[in-house]
């Protein structure tokens, strides 16, 4: 529910307020099995490539019922206002949060008929965990900032505000201070503009950063927190007599008080903890127009590298000396990221179209499960995928203006077939981890869809 109001030309003010429920369930019964064999690798034998010892066998069980209710409610106000050569924004914020939260999991794990770890009176769990919890809290933010033309020919414009926010489940006020600048020099041949940005840029957290691996909340836990410098430049350029884009930017962000996670396939875990620092660095560039007159396209390329440093986290080496681990990758540290996107039609009939997509990104840091030794030094293979789509227009209104009846309702009507990841490539997500009887560890890809068809009907009315 809102209401604007116009106290005059200059002035609007806006007040709002609303509520949200969201129920969200994880569940899964999951079993595996698996077989562990030795296999001949010497040429000279017949059996060559095949299987000579069977070390294991074995089963493992997870099982989650697990469910969390969010009930947020808000009430905000906001307002600008034109001033001379200033541009003022400002609001206030007030949220009301209820968080229920239950959790039931375990593992287990079978090795030739037998309980890990086995015991001859019990069935012994691998892990489990249970809660009931609940939590109630509310936040108070605030924010004001001013758009400024610093000259009279819109050379060189100002953006500079401050926000605020404070939590009562942990009592911590964050303040964040920003300021951009950007520069429009008056070429003849070229129209573009350069930004430079720096600031404090902080994350509260929310319930589910809370929560640890054991299910317990850290009531003390502070917002995430970060000081960023950005410099971009937007481009508009005329290539082969038509329309494109230049969008670039290089960026470094220092990180501290940082929450460590875990993911597990697309599930994150949470440490619960502030107990990392790092930094994240990069360059995104974009090319955006029409390579085909009356389409959009585009070709993007994207560096990152980003790590950690977490507190506390260590190895004993083979002569018995603490070896302090220093920096790893964070689990979303993939360096290069490529992606293109082409569209074309017919010639002689606009009305039929056809797109291509190619996306290229390198592979993801892992690591086995509770090792701290070698906490992401795995990479996951390079992503790769080709899409193509190829779409009719059935109806349009503009051209039809006398068609009657049920299709003459319409605005335009659009079919489409879509081909997902066209060439097949067997993308990995993630590895399931599976132990023997000897609690020797092996990592088993988990792999995305393989190719998928997909038909698509658009009708606006």
């Amino acid at each position: 529910v809102a209401l604007n109001l116009h106290p005059n030309e200059l002035t609007k003010l806006r007040f709002q307020s609303s509520a949200y429920i969201a129920d969200e369930t994880e569940a899964f019964d999951i079993i595996g099995e698996y077989w562990l064999q030795e296999v001949e690798t010497d040429l000279g034998e017949d059996n060559f490539g095949e299987p000579v010892n069977l070390i294991g066998v074995g089963t493992f069980h997870d099982w989650a019922r697990n469910n969390l209710e969010s009930k947020v409610y808000t009430v905000e106000h906001k307002g600008t206002r034109i001033a001379e050569k200033h541009f003022w924004k400002w609001g206030l914020k007030f949220q009301r949060e209820k968080i229920t939260d239950n959790l039931s999991e375990w593992v287990l794990l079978d090795s030739a008929g037998y309980n890990l770890p086995f015991s001859d009176t019990n069935i012994n769990f691998q892990e489990v965990l249970k809660t009931d919890i609940g939590l109630s809290s509310n936040r108070y933010s605030a924010y004001i900032q001013d758009e400024l033309n610093l000259d009279d020919n819109d050379m060189w414009k100002m953006n500079a505000g401050i926000r605020m926010h404070y939590w009562d489940v942990n009592e911590e006020v964050v303040v964040s201070p920003r300021l951009q600048l950007s520069y429009a020099p008056q070429w003849e041949r070229s129209d573009v503009v350069f930004r430079g940005a720096v600031g404090a840029y902080n994350q509260p957290p929310f319930y589910r950063e809370l929560r640890n691996q054991d299910g317990d909340l850290n009531l003390s836990l502070l917002a995430q927190k970060s000081y960023q410098v950005v410099l971009g430049s937007d481009w508009n350029m005329l290539l082969w007599e038509r329309p494109f884009k230049l969008t670039t930017e290089v960026y470094y962000k220092y990180l501290y008080d940082l929450i460590p996670y875990d993911l597990e396939n697309i599930r994150i875990q949470y440490f619960g903890e502030n107990k990392s620092d790092g930094y994240a660095a990069g360059l995104d560039m974009r090319l955006f127009g029409e390579f085909v007159p009356g389409t959009d396209s585009w070709i993007s390329l994207s560096l990152l590298k980003t790590e950690e440093d977490i507190d506390g986290d260590s190895y004993i080496d083979t002569l018995g000396n603490v070896i302090d681990i220093g920096s790893v990758a964070r689990p979303t540290d993939q360096r290069l990221n490529v992606g293109m996107f082409f569209q074309d039609y017919l010639r002689r009939n606009e009305n039929f179209k056809v797109y291509l997509n190619f996306l290229y990104g390198t592979g993801l840091p892992f690591s086995p499960p509770n090792n701290e030794q070698f906490r992401n030094a795995l990479r996951i293979p390079d992503y790769r995928r080709v899409d193509i789509g190829f779409s009719a227009q059935l109806f349009d209104k503009e051209k039809h203006l006398n068609r009657k009846g049920f299709i003459g309702g319409f605005e335009n009507i659009w079919a489409s077939l879509e081909v997902f990841n066209l060439l097949g490539v067997s993308n990995t997500i993630a590895y399931t981890w599976v132990n023997d009887t000897n609690n020797t560890t092996y990592a088993v890809p988990q792999r995305l869809t393989d190719r998928r068809p997909n038909f698509k009907l658009i009708a606006k009315f």
